[in-house]
């Protein structure tokens, strides 16, 4: 990891929130009885709840650059799996940092007459849509069988053209964000 006095800034915590943590977390550790008046633990958890909606947020803008880091990684791909290891100020590893990119998916509108559609399609409709119970979905080769068909003749480019408006794309999902950590030096 490159040297970056910015980056080593914003990995620098807050001095009064790191004591505050370690306080608090030794205070919830020790079996000490007299620590245990609601009003106490109540001030805790809340001290607790505060910190971790802070980490959380900070978490959440670093999970924002590690998709958009890993999404450089990808290639051509919409989709796959970009591992990032990580390290601390000096180095040393510190574990690793998974982004899965799922798939686009592809279903039919909810608005959307299967009845009519498989009427109007014919035989072609299982070209274009697989049956499960109760259902259709889009084949797996949907898109790649609606753009060789727009390429054909006028009837094949209609039948295309009405398969594709029966079904909504949804945008790539949210990439997932997972850590594993490095084991600690004994």
């Amino acid at each position: 990891m490159a040297q970056n006095p910015t980056l080593a800034k914003a990995l620098v915590h807050d001095v009064y929130k790191t004591i505050d943590l370690v306080d608090i977390m030794n205070e919830v550790l020790d079996p000490d009885p007299g620590l245990d008046e609601p009003e106490y633990l109540a001030g805790m958890a809340l001290e607790l709840a505060t910190l971790h909606t802070e980490v959380t947020a900070a978490l959440e803008v670093l999970k924002a650059k590690l998709r958009d880091a890993a999404r450089d990684d990808l290639l051509d791909d919409l989709a796959g799996v970009v591992t990032i290891n990580g390290e601390d100020y000096e180095s040393e590893p510190l574990g690793t940092v998974t982004v899965t990119f799922p798939p686009k998916i592809i279903k039919l509108r909810k608005e959307t007459d299967t009845e009519l559609l498989k009427r109007s399609l014919g035989p072609a409709f299982r070209d274009y849509f697989d049956e499960v119970p109760a259902s259709y979905v889009p084949t797996k080769d949907f898109e790649d069988k609606t753009l060789q068909a727009s390429g054909q003749s006028p009837a094949k480019a209609a039948e295309a053209r009405l398969a594709l408006s029966a079904v909504e794309v949804t945008a790539q999902p949210t990439p997932r964000v997972s850590f594993a950590y490095a084991p600690k030096p004994e």
